[in-house]
């Protein structure tokens, strides 16, 4: 269909015939390097900013919109440090879904940033106490910029205490670079705690340890006694679990008893806390112009807003200092419309917010370099990401939430297509690909991949999660997994269907060794608390079928919820098909009033479970604290096959008596098991398939198919072994060849 482009006479044209039909999609230009907003929105004579075409359009809606709809294209780079190039709300809504109003890049693309601009120019050499705080080697090779003359304001000093990186952030040559830190790859071990900085306990009563003060520890080497304390130096560690890493001040530094003593408490203290905490405690020196000794490194004095860099090989090239903290795109109550092909980098604020809106589509974003989250989606109804790729993010890549629990209905997000990886990379365990909250989503045929921790978190009810590929997972992080969710008895609905999840922990940092992208990430052992789909702290009421997983840790993993039903999954190369615990026994406690997120009946309650539509809903959960409470009943394990794991069933005490003599689970086969003692001794055999809660065989031929796991069931061997079990449809798993 041809195009047809608006002039101001014909715009008017157009409001005062109210809306007559062109015959054709009526097109508005802008160009950020070529436009003027003095022009009419033609191709020849673009506007220059985003608020002038979003005024022209308003302008021509009074009149009613083209038949054929409207187009703005966007060409050129738009930037501003302030955030918010463009803001849409009820007044830029399209007719309807099949004519929404559509913004999109046009034939020379379009990028919008949040940066300030930086060029050689604005860098000189470093002179007086700066230079003497740099190591001598690096003192000629350092540059300064003072930021005051960008019109930056007095910054405030950093928290003392915070788990991700939210301020400024340099760009250079198209990837962000890299705060001063110490050393400048891999982390330093604490080998010696002086002080945890922890309350006492009472373990009878199954109290945690928890920080009351500043801990202190040894340190080796001489570094931290030449950092200037006074200016905010921090560290960041895995403190004590591996699921809980915070950026802290130093408080103080004894060079006579070579101890650190940091200025505020970690939650759980500083040093192992229990004897399952295997990994080390480990932490880097971080934001420290003294070691500003790196091609890449750069630090902000926030006393004197001067910014010290270390250039990298390639030189000043496009360099930008991301500062916008407000969303690029705002959409605010508004409805049917469309964001197509634009690209996003380089801000500290979101990409694009979309918040209380209906039919609002994200298509073929490409967002990367983002200090914070990448895309926020609301509220509202009917919205949808799709073809987006979301890379090299601080934190989360995209965060949705929508619907409403209480009555069940349904905010109707897709989440469709999307390469969404390499987030978390300034918050560690703060940073998944996707995390999605509420009633009524679609998350499907996407690529998440690449994080040191948990890939996809979920909560809420009624959710279909299908088809996605789930690479290089937990590469660095511990007690999380590809897929995760956790802590409420009313998480129900949700499906979880033929997904594959693959190459997480240890296995995924070696794969990207491998290939030669390695992920700067040091993984755990591959037998600690890495798992593939997570179901945590009593998680209760998820239906999870026909996923296939591989080296993915441990693979289906219920942490003492109810009503979980595993079906028909394969298992390959993991570290054990299945963990399986009563936690509740010892740590829920249902009615207590408790506010740690261990209260489930509290949570079931606020969505009046005993009433409709829940009550017809989830039947099982009336009554529950008649029905054993603290126990995973409803939860089984049928027809599950794994192939050349450790072992099957990963429990001990009284998860494993009841597994073996109350749990519904059978029919499932461990092939090949690197412990076939332990699953024989654990769970007796039969001959009687249909009743055995377990069968252990060895097929070498399976074992070795196993090794391609996207073939591994379509070999003879399988089919053979496995006649009747329903086939997994790798074909369609992942992205759709059309991307």
């Amino acid at each position: 269909m041809t195009k047809h482009t608006c002039s101001a006479l014909s715009l008017m044209g157009l409001v005062l015939l109210g809306g007559a039909a062109l015959g054709a999609e009526t097109v508005f230009h802008v160009d950020a390097e070529l436009g003027n907003d003095t022009g009419d929105g033609s191709a020849a004579r673009p506007f220059r900013s985003l608020t002038r075409a979003r005024e022209v359009v308003r302008a021509l809606k009074k009149g009613g919109l083209p038949k054929d709809g409207v187009a703005v294209e966007l060409n050129g780079d738009f930037s501003s440090v302030s955030g918010r190039l463009l803001e849409l709300t009820a007044a830029d809504s399209g007719d309807s879904p099949e004519k929404p109003i559509v913004w999109r890049a046009g034939k020379k693309g379009a990028c919008l940033s949040g940066a300030c601009r930086l060029t050689a120019a604005d860098f000189a050499p470093v002179t007086g106490t700066a230079r003497a705080r740099l190591q001598p080697a690096v003192q000629d090779k350092v540059l300064c910029c003072d930021l005051a003359k960008f019109g930056v304001a007095p910054l405030a000093p950093l928290p003392d205490k915070f788990n991700k990186w939210t301020e400024m952030e340099l760009v250079a040559n198209g990837r962000a670079m890299t705060i001063a830190r110490y050393p400048n790859q891999g982390w330093l071990e604490i080998t010696n705690v002086v002080d945890r900085g922890v309350a006492p306990k009472d373990p009878t009563k199954g109290e945690w340890e928890v920080g009351i003060r500043g801990g202190t520890f040894s340190y080796s080497g001489t570094e931290p006694e030449r950092w200037n304390l006074a200016k905010g130096a921090y560290l960041f560690g895995f403190w004590c679990y591996d699921w809980a890493s915070d950026f802290l001040r130093i408080g103080s530094v004894d060079a006579e008893k070579k101890t650190i003593t940091m200025a505020v408490p970690h939650f759980y203290g500083l040093g192992k806390a229990s004897k399952w905490a295997k990994a080390r405690v480990r932490y880097f020196a971080f934001n420290i112009l003294e070691e500003l000794d790196a091609p890449g490194e750069w630090y902000l004095d926030r006393d004197t807003r001067m910014l010290y860099f270390y250039p990298p090989a390639d030189g000043l090239n496009e360099v930008a200092l991301s500062l916008a903290k407000t969303p690029l795109v705002q959409i605010t109550r508004a409805a049917n419309i469309m964001l197509k092909g634009v690209t996003f980098k380089y801000t500290t604020g979101l990409a694009v917010s979309v918040t209380e809106s209906r039919h609002v589509t994200l298509d073929a974003l490409d967002i990367s370099w983002l200090t914070v989250n990448g895309v926020q989606v609301a509220g509202g109804t009917d919205n949808v990401v799709q073809n987006c790729r979301i890379r090299e993010i601080g934190s989360v890549g995209l965060s949705l939430t929508g619907g409403d629990r209480k009555s069940l209905t349904k905010c109707n997000f897709r989440v469709v297509n999307n390469d969404i990886g390499h987030c978390g990379r300034l918050a560690r365990i703060a940073g998944p690909c996707c995390t999605f909250q509420g009633c009524g989503m679609t998350i499907e045929h996407n690529y998440f991949h690449d994080t040191p921790y948990i890939a996809m978190s979920y909560g809420g009810n009624e959710h279909l999660i299908q088809y996605n590929e789930v690479e290089c997972a937990m590469l660095e992080a511990g007690d999380g997994a590809g897929i995760y969710t956790g802590r409420d008895w009313g998480s129900r609905g949700n499906v979880l269907r033929w997904n594959y999840l693959h190459h997480f922990g240890k296995d995924g940092v070696a794969l990207r060794e491998a290939q030669g992208r390695p992920s700067g990430c040091e993984a755990l052992k591959k037998d600690v608390m890495v798992e593939g789909i997570y179901l945590d702290d009593c998680d209760s009421g998820e239906t999870i079928y026909g996923n296939l997983f591989y080296k993915a840790g441990r693979a289906m993993f219920t942490g003492g919820g109810r009503d979980n039903k595993w079906r028909h999954n394969l298992v390959l190369d993991c570290t054990t098909a299945a963990h399986f615990d009563v936690r509740g026994l010892q740590r829920a406690k249902p009615g207590s009033g408790r506010k740690d997120g261990w209260d489930l009946l509290a949570k079931i309650e606020a969505n009046a479970y005993t009433n409709e539509p829940w009550a017809s809903r989830y039947p099982e959960l009336i009554g529950i604290m008649q029905k054993e409470p603290l126990l995973p009943i409803g939860t089984e394990y049928v027809s599950n096959v794994a192939v050349s794991c450790g072992f099957f069933f990963n429990c001990g005490g009284e998860a494993k008596k009841f597994l073996q003599d109350r749990a519904p689970n059978c029919a499932n086969v461990c092939v090949s098991p690197t412990n076939a003692e332990r699953d024989r001794a654990d769970y007796p055999q039969t001959n009687v398939v249909a009743r055995a809660k377990l069968e252990v065989r060895e097929d070498a031929a399976l074992a070795q198919a196993a090794a391609d796991p996207r073939t591994c069931q379509d070999t003879p061997a399988f089919r053979a072994a496995f006649p009747d079990f329903p086939r997994i449809p790798v074909e369609k798993i992942g992205l759709l060849p059309t991307r």
